[in-house]
């Protein structure tokens, strides 16, 4: 994540300290502090501090000073200094004391950073505290001590939550991170004592307060504050597949025929060769559950591992209908972030990654008819080394072709919050997840944890899970032995709901050897006869006829026959295998027995013995006698990828209105009212015993009993949660079913730095309002407004005014207004235009949550969108706009001198188009995830970005500048009102200060010193001054060339010699449709040279380079944007590339890891291509010179000197630098 954050109050940091991290802390005085909201941070006890400080005096006092406070124990400190120690308290009452000697003294910057780190299992966690990135001491303690308090969090910084614990002196820099920081990091957060960026670290902090560098005071009544953001972002995906825990990500089972578009993200986390990825699975037809399979319809990415199991290497394959089409692309296993997209459509399938160029997969002939089941979003392929051991988020289905939409589905390298056209079946697999074990159980804590999945398809079923009856490395389902033989008597109902699906399209059947199912049985010897022993039997489906057999004698020969078939029942025959949950019910009255399909009645016999008593003792296979209940069974059972749920047993025939309320219209729901005699679902599960829980109340549970291979006997089931699956979401399943799913931090999505940290808080009065001095001209038939708010929990009247164009004294027949109903807690958004009938979200807003409105107005048409999403549009509005009376817009209010809607809660980023509707898709790029940022490109009429701009005038009220030139600013009605707060969209934990003076805020960082802060200099006091270096030694710059990125490239002079110290300057724009490889720049080897040469690359969308043969190529992590021009200068010694700038800022290098490099042996001199890779987009301005040029001269000579609009660097007459060897103007 790039080290920009929005700064605080006319900062003017001195240039010699330019591009470092810090150059503003905060003085605390012994009776000042920052407070912070509790942060969570987690139960796993994984914790690091860090932070910088500079205590006052000439040597540190004995008393201790709290550094880090928090809101448990006697003396709430969590983290403290004395003149001998360093304290950090763990739990309520256990004290850490580190002796740190010499290593900290007054007067001086300091790194202290403090880990703590309890293993998996262990009876003792670990402590140690560093000091200027140096190890000063490790200490045990018993992991007693975390659970007496610990989940209590830190809230301070500079005091504890007692008065006397105070520090007096500077402190900067302070993080939080929820796991353990290597010594290595540690050493990179000190950076040789110049602070280092958290985010450039492998995992992100939870909190990040940059304290004075980034704080905004204001002083309303006089008292000052700070308002301090937290720069840390929350972003979390899920670790889906291991290779050692067979955990997948399961889906409900969904058809997606033959046009499709999917999309995932991935990313190896760490792990390198890894050999495939296996993702949107079906499961083959013979172990359908066993995404363990080698044959499964799939997409795969393959890697250059050894371990690929016979597939392609470096290849993405895709499979339906075991047809199997492949296309080469790059390594995937770099501890990036990629997005796969593959759309497939009757007979074809394309590939993109990571947004690039087009991909054809070639190979098999697909059909129409070879359509696509989903089960699995990741799986393992047929050993256990082979699975994808990394992470996965967002993951989207669309029934569609979407190739069209592949840049809005990358976006740039972030998921989307809303796509420009909605997927089918979404699942996020981001902070949205939740976990939630199986509930109720009893016994031991369950083995195995589910966790939902944000997707647009939910579940109406009352219980979240459902048996399945064909397991993880098994050939065969379960059974239910009920604990007790039950009599249902003469009249009684039997009840389950059961989704089968069609694996075998000309052979459907409900088990694997397709024979006969019993559903409900007594034991062997008591009901009927043979290998039957059941009294209720499902045969078939034979010619599309479904055959029932039921007994309740000992002869064979009385039974009732019901049949169900294709013919007599054609629309209830074709959704048994519709991949949903139907309802199957028997209903006996004496002889005559029912059976009803989703409440319609199928078939009804008379034959029953009308005297003799149903009784069962089973559901699902033959298990054996009375005396031995699990002896002698085999199959019959539900297998083959049956799912079964909600089963329930009356001892009464229900009645029409009964049925009614079971079926619930295809939702199975509470049944207790019914009075069932045994009732099971999915969800009630105790795993200690093996059972299924009764829910009636009659405590009848169910043992589970499972066969392997379809006859053996293996008496109780010990590891049922196997034969468990979430119908929405997603479970660990592997051959015991232990495997764990694990939500952890991650940097997709957070690699932009917020674009707004400060918004204005609106305290429900008619003076915390903003006016602005602008309508929209009368007559006006286009318009568009945006802005984004967060209205707290409120328990009072909810109707709350974000923005309004209307004419004071209270009429609503001009203008427009936007703003919450007055209906709580269910309370959503209304446009009204004039007078006219309101258009509303239908999504209701969260209290406490931010949120954004995109309000639209095309000629009588209104629209308005929620969170990027169109939700509402009202036709018959009145046209064209009436603003004769109207004379201003106001945020936060609604007719101030009339009846009054004031605003309670923050508003931010407000913008209004006059004259432009904006589209669906350009609703979606404002709301940006969620993050508002630049919307320049969309040109709007005004924008004003409220608390991150605005500043006070001479009476202390605050103005809100336009961004838009010449268009009007904003004003508040009260000093200091409404509030500035660190509080705006994805800020997270935001804190404010206590105590402090505006001259607290410091131009005094660690190894930053001698910057400048104004004080009491208004805004109208600055000049208008353009802030970029223009150089005197510029030329006229008007062309470039284009490269097409498949074979165009320039071969220039063969006499330029690139050995020795060199320097290689010069600028690019990507194409926007540029694959992540397409970026050849330069190659230049000279004749019959083998050691010594310059190769240049645009390669994954990073800068890359090698020179001279065998050395590794060295890279630059930083994403190289398309459609923008951008500066790279390249400076090499004798033997290596040492320096990479882009845009005049120098880069770190990494070695290797990325650019399978191969030795070079032909003589080239070429512009647009390198290594096999050639430049898709313009190249301009390449120079080449005989040393190394310094930072400065590439970032001011070079770099500055072509910031101005058709301008270049003069590389001939500027004395600044030496002549270059080569300099190709690229078409002037």
């Amino acid at each position: 994540m790039a080290g920009k954050f929005v700064q605080g109050n006319w900062l003017l940091p001195n240039n010699v300290n330019a591009n470092k991290q810090s150059n503003y802390s905060f003085y605390f005085d012994g009776s000042s502090y920052v407070d912070m909201p509790d942060l969570d941070l987690g139960t796993e006890h994984q914790r690091t501090y860090s932070m910088w400080i500079n205590l006052s005096g000439s040597s540190i006092p004995n008393a201790y000073q709290t550094l880090i406070g928090s809101n448990v124990g006697a003396y709430k400190r969590l983290i403290s200094i004395n003149s001998t120690y360093v304290q950090y308290k763990v739990g309520l009452s256990n004290d850490i004391s580190f002796t740190y000697g010499q290593s900290i003294t007054a007067g001086n910057w300091h790194h202290i950073v403090i880990t703590q780190n309890l293993p998996s299992g262990a009876s003792n966690f670990t402590a140690q505290l560093f000091v200027d990135g140096t190890l000063i001491q490790t200490k045990q303690e018993s992991a007693y001590w975390l659970n007496q308090g610990q989940t209590s969090q830190a809230n301070r910084i500079g005091a504890s939550n007692t008065p006397d614990r105070y520090t007096t002196g500077k402190i900067d820099e302070v993080s939080i991170f929820t796991r353990v920081l290597s010594s290595s990091e540690v050493s990179s957060l000190y950076n040789s004592g110049v602070p280092g960026n958290p985010f450039d670290l492998s995992g992100d902090p939870v909190a990040y307060y940059k304290l004075g560098e980034t704080a905004i005071g204001q002083a309303p009544g006089g008292t000052w504050n700070w308002q301090v953001p937290n720069h840390a972002q929350s972003q979390q995906a899920i670790e889906a597949t291991n290779a050692n825990d067979f955990t997948q990500l399961v889906t409900p089972i969904t058809q997606l025929g033959n046009t499709h578009t999917l999309s995932i993200w991935i990313n190896s986390n760490g792990n390198t060769g890894i050999p495939i990825g296996q993702f949107f699975v079906q499961g083959n037809i013979s172990s359908y559950y066993n995404p363990y399979t080698n044959s499964a319809d799939g997409v795969y990415i393959t890697t250059d591992s050894s371990n690929n199991q016979g597939l392609p290497l470096s290849s993405i394959i895709y499979r339906s209908n075991s047809n199997q089409l492949t296309a080469s692309i790059g390594q995937l296993d770099d501890d990036n972030w990629h997005n796969l997209i593959i759309v497939r459509t009757p007979t074809a399938v394309k590939a993109y990654i990571d947004g690039g160029s087009e991909l054809t997969l070639s190979g098999a002939t697909l059909t129409a008819n070879d359509t696509y089941l989903l089960r699995f979003l990741t799986g393992i392929y047929s050993a256990q080394g082979a699975a994808w051991s990394g992470l996965v988020s967002n993951a989207a289905v669309w029934l569609s072709d979407r190739s069209s939409e592949v840049a809005n589905i990358y976006n740039g390298g972030e998921p989307q919050a809303a796509y420009t056209t909605a997927p089918d079946y979404w699942w996020k697999l981001d902070n949205s997840t939740k976990i939630s074990t199986v509930p109720p159980t009893t016994g031991t804590t369950p083995i195995i944890n589910y966790k939902t999945i944000s997707s647009n398809t939910l579940t109406t079923f009352n219980s979240k899970t459902a048996v399945i009856n064909h397991g993880y490395g098994f050939s065969s389902g379960i059974a239910m032995l009920f604990d007790n033989q039950i009599n249902l008597g003469t009249q009684n109902t039997v009840s389950y709901w059961l989704l089968s699906a069609p694996f075998q399209t000309s052979k459907p059947k409900f088990n694997t050897h397709g024979g006969g199912v019993n559903i409900f049985a007594n034991y062997s010897d008591q009901v009927g006869v043979g290998t039957y022993g059941g009294a209720y039997i499902l045969k078939g489906p034979v010619n599309d006829v479904i055959t029932f057999e039921i007994y309740n004698s000992t002869s064979s020969s009385e039974k009732a026959t019901l049949t169900f078939s294709q013919a007599n029942n054609p629309t209830e025959y074709a959704k048994i295998f519709d991949l949903n949950y139907h309802n199957w019910m028997f209903v006996r009255d004496g002889s005559n027995v029912s059976f009803y399909f989703d409440n319609v009645l199928i078939d009804s016999s008379t034959s029953l013995n009308a005297t003799n008593n149903t009784v069962l003792v089973r559901f699902s296979g033959t298990m054996g006698t009375a005396a031995s209940p699990t002896a002698n069974w085999g199959g019959n059972k539900f297998s083959n990828g049956v799912e079964v749920d909600e089963i329930s047993l009356f001892n009464k025939a229900l009645s029409s209105s009964e049925r009614a309320t079971l079926y619930n219209s295809g939702n199975a729901g509470d049944i207790s009212s019914l009075s069932p005699s045994i009732w099971y679902n999915g969800d009630s599960v105790d795993f200690t015993n093996s059972k299924m829980l009764d829910l009636s109340g009659n405590s009848n549970d169910a043992s589970l009993v499972n066969t392997n291979n379809g006859s053996s006997n293996t008496g109780l089931l010990t590891n049922f949660q196997q034969f468990l699956i979430y119908k929405e979401g997603a479970f660990a399943g592997g051959s015991a079913g232990t495997a764990g799913l694990a939500l952890v931090n991650t940097d997709l999505g957070l690699h932009n730095p917020l674009y707004s940290q400060f918004s204005n808080f609106f305290n429900n009065t008619a003076s915390d309002r903003i006016s602005i001095p602008y309508v929209l001209p009368a007559g006006t038939t286009k318009f568009s407004v945006s802005i984004w708010g967060n209205i707290p929990a409120l328990t009072t009247s909810v109707n709350k005014c974000l923005i309004a164009q209307q004419p004071t004294g209270g009429t609503t027949s001009e203008g427009f207004s936007i703003f919450t109903s007055n209906a709580y807690p269910n309370t959503n958004v209304w446009f009204k235009v004039e007078n006219n009938t309101s258009t509303q979200t239908t999504s209701n807003i969260v209290f406490g949550e931010w949120f954004h409105i995109l309000a639209t107005y095309d000629s009588g048409t209104a629209k308005i969108y929620f969170n990027g999403v169109l939700e509402d549009t009202t036709t018959g509005v009145t046209s064209p706009l009436t603003t004769v009376n109207t004379t201003q817009t106001i945020l936060g209010s609604l007719n101030p001198s009339g009846i009054t809607i004031p605003m309670e809660g923050n508003l931010d980023d407000c913008a209004i188009w006059s004259g432009t509707t904006l589209t669906d898709q350009q609703a979606a790029q404002i709301y940006n995830n969620g993050k508002p940022s630049d919307i320049s490109s969309l040109s709007p009429t005004n924008w004003w970005k409220l608390g991150d701009s605005s500043y006070t005038n001479s009476s202390n009220y605050y103005v809100f500048p336009n961004e838009i030139s010449n268009a009007p600013d904003g004003i508040s009605h009260t000093a200091y009102k409404p509030s500035i707060s660190a509080h705006a969209p994805e800020v997270l934990g935001p804190g404010a200060t206590l105590g402090f003076v505006e001259l607290d805020k410091k131009g005094d960082a660690p190894n930053s010193t001698n910057n400048a802060i104004s004080y009491n200099i208004l805004k109208t006091d600055q000049s208008i001054y353009t802030p970029k270096y223009v150089s005197q030694y510029t030329v006229d710059n008007n062309y470039s060339m284009a490269f097409d990125g498949v074979d165009d490239y320039f071969s220039i002079g063969t006499n330029i010699d690139v050995t020795g110290n060199k320097t290689f300057s010069f600028w690019i724009k990507r194409d926007a449709n540029a694959g992540a490889n397409d970026g050849g720049i330069l190659s230049i080897v000279p004749t019959g040279a083998t050691s010594d040469f310059i190769d240049l690359a645009i390669f994954q969308d990073q800068i890359q380079g090698v020179t001279a043969n065998g050395n590794a190529n060295q890279r630059v992590a930083t994403t190289i944007s398309k459609d923008v021009w951008i500066h790279i200068a390249v400076v090499k010694n004798s033997s290596a590339i040492t320096n990479i700038y882009i845009n005049g800022v120098n880069q770190t290098l990494t070695s290797g890891g990325q650019w399978s490099y191969n030795a070079i042996s032909t003589p080239r001199h070429q512009i647009g291509k390198s290594t096999g890779y050639y430049f898709h987009g313009l190249i301009d301005e390449v120079a080449i010179f005989d040393t190394a040029l310094t930072d400065d001269q590439i970032k001011f000579d070079i770099y500055g000197a072509s910031t101005t609009a058709n301008k270049s660097a003069d590389f001939i007459n500027n004395p600044n630098l030496p002549n270059p060897v080569a300099w190709y103007r690229m078409g002037d």
